[in-house]
């Protein structure tokens, strides 16, 4: 979300054990558009709003989703709101750890090629 190195401080970030650092200037609902579109798939971990908007712009996007659920926040609302709101997206799972959720994004993205 950062413009430069300063803005360290106003975003309460830390740069030191970070290899490239891409100062947008977009503040944090920008760089979750670009986080999404750069990626191929999501797996979202506890998360609050910024995390919320990171999985509507990935469904926004047609991107594999793979939710962890028991892990708090938006993770353990996100299949009710998947329920509700667009109930016959087909890129949307849930699992139960971190080696099950990057299983289902390979089978899922090995399905898209």
């Amino acid at each position: 979300p950062t413009t430069n190195d300063a803005d360290e401080k106003n975003f309460n970030v830390d740069f030191k054990n970070v290899d490239v650092v891409l100062h947008t200037g977009f503040g944090y609902k920008g760089r979750n558009v670009l986080s999404v579109r750069a990626c191929d798939a999501v797996i979202v971990v506890n998360g609050r709003f910024g995390t919320l908007s990171e999985l509507a712009n990935a469904e926004g996007e047609g991107k594999p989703i793979v939710v962890i659920k028991n892990t708090g926040g938006c993770a353990d609302i996100a299949e009710n709101i998947f329920k509700a709101l667009n109930p016959s997206y087909k890129n949307f799972v849930v699992a139960s750890s971190a080696q099950e959720a990057v299983n289902f994004i390979e089978k899922m993205l090995k399905s898209k090629a």
